[in-house]
């Protein structure tokens, strides 16, 4: 990345000496000499312009990194992870709640509702305790016991 960023302003060097050399010649030869000041605050823009996409790069980076983290801590996470809305609908989970539920993948629960997948006392519980942490925005632990009739009693 940094190559080619490097080359794009050498590129853009040499276009713009090629400019200047023609810009003195042109003002050499005429009574009113601006182009000079439109090469310079070209040659500015340019320069800006080659350091905020050089900027943005290095954001996306940084973003894509802090994707993969978060994928890999909510794949590898034994804890129950959902992501919800402000409705409390969700929107994605980690595999871990897709086991407990009994679904194949995150795409399943998308804008469903803890109710769409639980016996309503428990699912009033849960509803109770993310609607704290929505208006709180502090974590809360509790331990909820899921019957499951593959494999007995869950947590």
């Amino acid at each position: 990345m940094k190559n080619k960023l490097n080359i794009a302003k050498i590129i853009f060097l040499a276009i713009f000496a090629l400019s200047l050399g023609m810009c003195i010649y042109e003002d050499a030869i005429n009574s009113r000499p601006r182009c000079l000041i439109n090469i310079g605050l070209l040659g500015y823009m340019m320069n800006a312009y080659l350091e905020k996409k050089g900027y943005i790069k290095k954001l996306k980076a940084k973003a894509e990194m802090q994707d993969f983290l978060i994928n890999s801590f909510d794949s590898n996470s034994p804890d129950l992870i959902t992501y919800t809305d402000k409705n409390y609908r969700y929107i994605t989970c980690n595999k871990t709640m897709c086991h407990l539920l009994g679904i194949k993948n995150n795409e399943e629960i998308k804008d469903t509702t803890v109710f769409d997948h639980l016996p309503r006392e428990k699912a009033q519980l849960i509803h109770k305790y993310n609607k704290e942490v929505l208006e709180t925005g502090k974590s809360v632990k509790y331990s909820l016991y899921i019957d499951d009739e593959y494999y007995g009693e869950k947590i």
